[in-house]
């Protein structure tokens, strides 16, 4: 009787080496997922001015943009009237007197009691009619600096019911040889109902620079002293979660950033 006799067959070279190739880019993807997941739930953080930032991405930071945004744009929904201080006018000719308006300094709500004045259609004519309750303006900006005041129905009357101040700094740090600069952003919200909330933390520079921040104003007729009819306002707020997005073609990689954008109207 003949003894049963088992073949055993070996993996070729080729073999070998895909199944090393494949699981080479397991552990990578793994150790990819891994890292992002431990920068994004502890990510780096840094002290300036005795508050703690942290750089993003930064699902801490993120949590409180959220509520920020949820706050603004319940805000936006019963809003009259809406007015961007600062920010950039591409249309208007150099000696345009609206370029001379600028974010406020206001840290907290202004009080506006009476609108019996008007809702006028731009943010200067709009600033000269309030200016004492609005307070003054910031007189050195930034470009990415800008205040956004909201106005709407509140105890059966017309009142000032949000506002959200953006403002961006530059923070330099050095450790032995080597020297990181950061764009420091900074979003502060109040409403007339004392729900005040705010985000800050600090990003890349040079990310900073590939996504821009700030407010551009757009108008549907413009002539010195003559007409302002101010259009849409695109207002672009800081965003402490930053993301790859989605290909959209095999040679197209997306910039790796995110950013909270409005589309404002002047009046409503």
């Amino acid at each position: 009787m003949m003894e049963p006799r088992f073949l055993i067959k070996g993996f070729t070279l080729a073999e070998v080496i895909v199944g090393v190739a494949v699981f080479g880019v397991l552990v990578i993807g793994a150790l990819t997922l891994i890292w992002t997941s431990h920068r994004i739930l502890f990510p780096r953080r840094i002290e300036d001015g005795g508050r703690v930032l942290c750089v993003a991405p930064s699902a801490t930071a993120f949590a409180d943009a959220v509520v920020l945004h949820g706050q603004f744009m319940e805000q936006l929904k019963e809003a009259r009237a809406v007015y961007v201080f600062g920010g950039v006018h591409p249309a208007l000719p150099p000696e345009a007197s609206q370029l001379t308006v600028k974010p406020l300094t206001a840290g907290e709500l202004p009080v506006i009691a009476d609108f019996t004045a008007g809702l006028p259609l731009e943010p200067l004519k709009f600033y000269r009619l309030y200016q004492n309750a609005l307070g003054p303006m910031v007189t050195r900006a930034n470009a990415e600096d800008f205040t956004v005041v909201v106005v709407g129905p509140r105890n059966s009357r017309i009142e000032l019911t949000a506002m959200v101040q953006v403002r961006r700094s530059s923070l330099s740090v050095s450790d032995g040889d080597s020297s990181e600069t950061f764009a420091r952003w900074d979003v502060r919200y109040f409403d007339a109902a004392g729900n005040n909330s705010d985000y800050a933390f600090l990003e890349d520079a040079d990310v900073a620079a590939s996504a821009p921040v700030g407010a551009m104003h757009n108008w549907h007729r413009y002539q010195e002293g003559v007409v302002a009819e101010e259009g849409p306002v695109a207002a672009v707020f800081p965003d402490p979660w930053r993301h790859p997005g989605v290909r959209i073609a095999a040679v197209y990689q997306p910039p790796s950033f995110s950013r909270f954008i409005y589309l404002l109207h002047v009046t409503r």
